[in-house]
């Protein structure tokens, strides 16, 4: 996937610009607050429907202004050509592909975008939170069943979540079987992408690292030497007294490890 030309109305600084980009690399220069990451957020809002530098989009509406727009073409791997549009007011967020009203979920397809900056180092060191949505989203790119499974296992966890603060104890185990079956799909596919990313990440962390001793490790979100049948089963009173579910996919994680062999040298 590569953008053509990138056209922008109204975000922060950027009253209105028109760019025609390279299908390879850019580099973007310019003075301090001359707008290169309101640039860089333009490209991110086109792909996720939001910022990575508010959580409230309406701040990133230029002063005065009503609404920001973001439209491009783009090219897919296979040589098509595409265009993609947003238009968000604050309260409503539009969104348009080649022409037809779509959903966030269908503008993410149209241009999957990952953002590398520099407090992208939270993804090693913060919460596990940070690395389940990495995973997830590279999934939900590669995969397009996994979206529908992913939503199907959230409503069951909130669903027993909910009847776990009600002590609503005889309808819980109705909606165990549907967190087992889809946590379980939802668990394979990340086990499935953590697999492949590992090639690509040792390969990326050569270029930096004077060391081969990496490893990944995928942690399923559960004491993986029994089932989570088992574990649901055996943390009930503890998930009724607090009130929500304590293992499961939810608590999905990945982590680094280093190995380090240390010589005595005289």
């Amino acid at each position: 996937m590569a953008l053509l030309k990138l056209d922008v109305f109204n975000l922060r600084n950027i009253q209105s610009a028109s760019i025609t980009l390279s299908p390879q690399l850019n580099l973007i220069t310019g003075a301090n607050a001359s707008g290169k990451s309101s640039l860089l957020e333009a490209v991110f809002i086109l792909g996720r429907a939001r910022s990575f530098r508010t959580t409230h989009i309406k701040q990133a509406i230029a002063f005065e202004q009503a609404q920001l727009i973001v439209s491009a073409q783009s090219r897919s791997y296979n040589g098509s050509l595409s265009s993609i549009g947003i238009q968000i007011d604050g309260k409503q967020c539009e969104i348009r592909i080649d022409q037809e009203s779509r959903h966030k979920a269908d503008l993410a397809y149209a241009l999957p975008i990952q953002l590398i900056q520099p407090k992208s180092y939270r993804l090693l060191d913060g919460a596990p939170q940070l690395r389940r949505e990495f995973l997830d989203w590279g999934i939900f790119n590669q995969n397009r069943n996994f979206l529908g499974d992913w939503r199907k296992f959230s409503k069951a966890l909130q669903q027993r979540n909910a009847l776990l603060k009600q002590r609503q104890v005889k309808q819980i185990s109705a909606w165990d079987k549907e967190l087992l079956s889809y946590g379980q799909v939802v668990n394979e596919f990340r086990q499935d992408y953590l697999l492949s990313l590992r090639p690509v990440f040792m390969e990326m962390a050569s270029h930096f690292l004077d060391c081969a001793d990496i490893e990944l490790k995928f942690v399923c979100g559960w004491d993986d030497k029994h089932s989570l049948a088992e574990i649901l089963k055996t943390e009930l009173e503890k998930d009724l007294r607090f009130g929500f579910t304590h293992s499961g996919p939810h608590r999905a994680d990945f982590q680094v490890f280093l190995k380090k062999s240390w010589s005595n040298q005289d």
